[in-house]
């Protein structure tokens, strides 16, 4: 099946977006439903897997330290137009799952449908592996708080 989203834009033009092709076994509504809510909740999945075998992981180790508040769900949301609060709030949370949000762009990177998406992330991963950006996003972390 062949996900398309189409709309009107602004301008009154008609805009067609292909966002990519996922195997159904049948075409029924049930069928179609659960392929389109299975795809696009694949990647925060895998996202939050990956961070909670990280904690582990470090806990094990004696890296961190488990307790009251600490190692709490955390995932990356949208900041809000107009508050700066949920700007350093999501700026705060990438720093914090820094390491599977990288682990997560590879593997799109190399597994992804898409090729034009697969560049995208590669180049995605190559600016935030940049000083730069490292520099930029502890420094807005700072400035917001």
């Amino acid at each position: 099946m062949a996900v398309i989203v189409r709309f009107v834009n602004k301008k009154g033009q008609v805009i067609e977006k292909f966002l990519g092709v996922e195997h159904v076994s049948d075409t029924s509504a049930s069928s179609l439903k659960a392929a389109l809510e299975g795809s696009s909740c694949k990647r925060r999945d895998e996202l939050l897997q990956n961070h909670h075998a990280k904690i582990v992981e470090k806990l094990e180790k004696g890296e961190i330290f488990s307790g009251r508040g600490k190692q709490q769900e955390t995932t990356l949301a949208r900041p809000g137009d107009t508050r700066w609060c949920s700007h350093h709030i999501t700026l705060d949370r990438l720093l914090s799952i820094w390491d599977s949000v990288l682990e997560i762009l590879q593997y799109v990177c190399d597994d992804g449908d898409i090729v034009e998406q697969r560049g995208r992330t590669s180049s995605l991963i190559e600016k935030m592996k940049s000083f730069e950006f490292v520099f930029i996003l502890h420094l807005m972390i700072r400035v917001l708080e």
